[in-house]
């Protein structure tokens, strides 16, 4: 996923003008660091999640390179309220309306749901079914 995202961006930039790839501004830098830190950490994701990679690491360290996804995530939020979502502070040379306040709720609403179930797993706490 991180893949395609990073080829549709340069894809539409160079079509239109790849003088806008770059959009200066100290917001728009720290989001694209922010950016490559998660992108680089998503792609070690990616290639451990084989069982091949569980042996190789040992599974202490294989589970502890992949509980880093949960900061991903919010790597990833913060990504795009710097670099110019459609909810975020920046603007985007190429999103012409007003700010979606409803795609950043909705986005930071998951990502807290996606979170509690995490603590819940983490101190062992189950769902009981109704019966």
């Amino acid at each position: 996923l991180p893949l395609s995202h990073l080829g549709c961006y340069f894809w539409s930039r160079l079509r239109r003008n790849w003088r806008e790839l770059y959009t200066p501004g100290p917001l728009w830098l720290a989001g694209l660091v922010v950016g490559v830190i998660a992108f680089t950490d998503m792609a070690a994701l990616a290639l451990t999640s084989r069982d091949a990679s569980v042996k190789k690491m040992g599974g202490r360290k294989w589970k502890r390179l992949h509980r880093t996804v949960y900061a991903v995530l919010l790597l990833t939020l913060i990504h795009a309220l710097f670099v110019g979502a459609d909810f975020g502070w920046h603007r985007a040379p190429d999103v012409i309306g007003e700010a979606d306040a409803g795609a950043g709720i909705t986005f930071l609403s998951l990502s807290l749901v996606w979170l509690a179930l995490f603590v819940l797993r983490y101190r062992r706490i189950k769902w009981r079914r109704a019966t």
